[in-house]
């Protein structure tokens, strides 16, 4: 509606490609490809994967074993790093494949080389492939009986590699944006804090390399990246990234948002210097005080504002979980919603010992008006803070609330991941689609996806942050006088010259904006972009 009151048209964006291993993950984002694109969007397995055959078995010969050191764990994975740096042009180049588990065939790898015609011919007559031997998945008969009928499904490449024309007749080849949950468990109490010395740190390296190579032949345009607090962004991206892209970073929490969970994380994007131009604070403290004022609000709620689900989602959880534990002749006659009465039910003995150790702590860490949740999978303080608001979720869960008197269940998992997973939370939005795909799956996959996810409205406010301090370069100029005879430049090494000028530009007065004509220098809208097509990528 906003949109249409600058008389302008709201950007079109088309999620067209995604990357995981695990089997559960891949199972969902191929419901993900059916219900938001009818099975356009290619599902990529592993991320090397995509790497030569030669290179994916350097890398795991040249891997640190469990054995290994802290020092020789962490320079073998340096040697890794170093190794893709240095072959970076060959292990990604713009005509890569990747087996797709929806297509059952070797789909482009980086949708901006679609935008290229030489490329766009390789990629229209690729031949069929099988799949690497480790990317067969048991999930791939999910899609295997719709694919098997040539022609119905197409991938979104077979038609989208001519740039469709914008509302002014211009043609703008869309803005490429890759979105990655970075490996994080080597920076936590789970995985020792390994950090560079981690088993999982080569993923890290391959991203971080391809973000880098993709940048070089202008395939891509954004990035944006989350991973653990204790992440090194500055070091590993800011740093490292610097030849390529210009690198902001962030830590919040829901929490500072008003959303009661605790989930500090730290947010990274980068902005490929050839193509987009960042016009927002240059320094980062006055970024982090820019986003404060913009996003950050008091906590006015208690995690029991996400207990949302109806009596008789609750009791057929209880029954379902009493069943799997073979406890259903304990339940008593005629049990209600409030679970205290019959709590040793539903946990194993040491839960049962747990929660005697969170009950004397109620008076001390809970919330005036008695709120206190906790993880009764987790020892109190030991990697997890109970309170007033749900503690931290991590992949096994099991958040008990004293006020409620019960545990959390499925769509309360993702309603404190921010999803709109219950009229109750999602107001005028209605029930998001990913909640109806995450409802397919068990409680304990939910649990699990939940706890491995990222916040999606911090996410949210991240991303309209940055997009709304991004300019492309075609874009990035000062609306000049009407007298004027030649365009303003940029100069390629200033990234932030005329920072309080050019964001001016990004942040026009919305109540005097023009239709985009061919006429106008800028057609910036409030996002800081013009309103073309943006491909979202992993």
């Amino acid at each position: 509606r906003q949109f249409s009151a600058w008389g302008m048209s709201p950007p079109r964006t088309e999620h067209v490609r995604s990357c995981d291993w695990g089997d559960l993950q891949m199972s969902i984002l191929k419901k993900q490809s059916k219900a938001c694109s009818d099975y356009r969007g290619c599902v990529f397995g592993d991320l090397t994967d995509r790497l030569p055959q030669c290179l994916q078995q350097w890398m795991d010969d040249a891997a640190p074993s469990s054995k290994d050191t802290h020092c020789k764990a962490r320079k073998a994975n340096a040697e890794v790093l170093e190794h893709l740096q240095r072959n970076a042009s060959w292990a990604f180049p713009a005509t890569s494949t990747s087996f797709c588990h929806v297509h059952k065939h070797s789909c482009p790898t980086y949708p901006g080389a679609m935008y290229t015609d030489s490329h766009a011919a390789f990629f229209l007559e690729l031949p069929d492939e099988q799949p690497p031997k480790r990317a067969c998945r048991r999930h791939d008969s999910d899609v295997s009986s719709v694919m098997s009928q040539p022609g119905l499904h197409e991938p979104w490449w077979a038609t989208r590699h001519v740039v469709p024309p914008m509302d002014d007749g211009s043609r703008v080849r869309p803005l490429m944006i890759n979105i990655a949950g970075l490996t994080c468990v080597e920076y936590t109490a789970l995985g020792k804090q390994k950090r560079e010395a981690g088993h999982h740190d080569r993923y890290n390296s391959v991203w971080c390399t391809e973000r880098q190579q993709v940048a070089r032949q202008g395939l891509e345009d954004v990035y944006f990246s989350e991973c653990s607090d204790r992440y090194p962004a500055e070091s590993l991206q800011v740093g490292n990234f610097s030849e390529t892209h210009y690198v902001v970073a962030l830590r919040t929490c829901p929490s500072e948002m008003g959303f009661p969970i605790r989930r500090r994380r730290t947010y990274t994007a980068g902005l490929n210097k050839q193509t987009c131009v960042w016009v927002g604070p240059s320094e980062p403290d006055d970024m982090d005080l820019e986003f404060q004022t913009l996003f950050h609000r008091t906590m006015e709620l208690t995690g029991d504002a996400l207990f949302v689900a109806d009596d008789k989602q609750i009791l057929s959880w209880v029954l379902d979980r009493t069943a799997k534990r073979k406890s259903q002749s304990r339940l008593p006659d005629n049990f209600g919603t409030k679970m205290d009465t019959y709590f040793h039910t539903l946990v194993p003995q040491g839960g049962v010992q747990r929660k005697s150790l969170y009950d004397p702590l109620r008076n001390h860490d809970g919330g005036l008006a008695g709120a206190f949740l906790c993880d009764m999978e987790q020892n109190p303080h030991m990697g997890t803070v109970p309170g007033p608001i749900v503690p931290p979720l991590n992949s096994h869960s099991d958040i008990y609330s004293y006020e409620s008197q019960r545990f959390a269940i499925s769509c309360e998992y993702l309603a404190m991941q921010g999803v709109d997973s219950n009229s109750k939370v999602s107001g005028g939005r209605g029930v998001s689609t990913f909640a109806r795909i995450f409802n397919t799956s068990g409680e304990a996959d939910v649990r699990r996806l939940a706890g491995n996810g990222i916040h999606v409205a911090v996410f949210a406010a991240w991303f309209l942050y940055v997009m709304g301090n991004t300019v492309r370069r075609e874009t990035m100029s000062i609306e000049a006088p009407l007298l004027a005879t030649e365009e303003p430049t940029v100069d390629m090494d200033d990234e932030l010259a005329n920072t309080s000028s050019a964001a001016s530009a990004a942040f026009p007065d919305v109540s005097g904006v023009a239709t985009p004509s061919s006429t106008t220098p800028s057609s910036l809208a409030v996002v800081g972009i013009p309103a073309c097509e943006v491909l979202l990528v992993d």
